[in-house]
């Protein structure tokens, strides 16, 4: 499940358990074309604006002025630790509707310690950080924040600042539709690894293969693509098969895979590369070149 989703799930759960009213809003659209989430981003489980780094949970219905995103929103950012941390952003640049501008500017006073960015017109407030399967401090500080921030917008009279129960629920209906019938485009790959250099078939029996080096192609493979592992040599043939879930990085050689070398390679020594996941495991029973020519 991708991020997105998990957050996506905490907020539905809220909503139905403590806060009727806590209207937000996901993802309207995606393009099917997209170069870089093929298939399109509802296919590759982000269901809120942002990207695999971060994902917006709008609180309003009016645009953040010259951003991508909306004027009011929660900010979270997967973390290195399994957790998962959260902003309050209240974005503007480049509005022009005086009524508007006032309205962010007071609901910004409304928050003791509240940053602000003048030159962004931006405000931004540090809310926490919650741990990957207990969503507890996002749940409390909407308990007590949310009212606030609905509450300002409905005293200002401007139509359409916060999402409606219809609107809401229409976003969630279209989102529903739009998960099962968005299907990743997925890419199949060949990686080859030579025994003499490295030893694949070790690595991935003791559950140490985390990366895989790319030589290849390198515009073109994504998250979510298939792997062949395929071993070259005296019994050459495929020994696992996995899945891409990282984009293209240059680092130097992971520290738990540099033993598994014939000779471990320097430092210094960097490549292009993705993480894999490994999802099946055939070290103990290859599918071996000498039976696929008999088959």
């Amino acid at each position: 499940m991708h991020f997105h989703q998990k957050i996506h799930n905490y907020l539905l759960d809220y909503r139905e358990k403590y806060n009727s009213n806590f209207n937000f809003l996901v993802r309207q659209r995606t393009n099917i074309n997209d170069k870089k989430y093929p298939g399109g981003k509802f296919a590759h489980g982000l269901v809120f604006q942002g990207t695999e780094k971060y994902c917006f949970v709008a609180l309003s219905d009016k645009s953040g002025g010259a951003n991508a995103t909306k004027s009011v929103g929660i900010v979270i950012n997967p973390t290195k630790n399994n957790s998962f941390k959260a902003m309050l952003e209240i974005v503007f640049p480049g509005e022009t509707n005086a009524d508007l501008i006032s309205f962010y500017k007071n609901l910004a006073s409304k928050f003791e310690d509240i940053n602000w960015d003048a030159k962004e017109e931006r405000a931004y407030l540090y809310i926490g950080e919650l741990p990957e399967n207990d969503p507890t401090i996002l749940y409390k500080w909407l308990d007590v924040n949310f009212p606030i921030i609905r509450e300002t917008a409905l005293q200002t009279g401007i139509e359409k600042l916060i999402p409606s129960d219809e609107r809401f629920k229409k976003l969630q209906d279209n989102l529903e539709k739009r998960l099962l019938s968005d299907k990743k485009l997925v890419n199949y790959w060949v990686f080859q690894g030579n025994p003499k250099i490295f030893d694949t078939v070790k690595a991935i029996a003791d559950n140490a293969l985390e990366t895989l080096s790319v030589h290849a192609h390198k515009t073109k493979i994504k998250i979510g693509d298939k792997v062949i592992l395929w071993i070259t040599g005296d019994d050459s043939g495929c020994y696992a098969l996995a899945e891409v879930t990282s984009e293209l990085f240059h680092s130097p050689e992971i520290s738990n895979e540099k033993k598994y070398y014939a000779k471990n390679p320097e430092e210094d020594v960097t490549s292009d590369k993705v993480k894999i996941k490994i999802t099946h495991d055939l070290t103990k029973s290859p599918v071996l070149k000498t039976e696929m020519k008999i088959n």
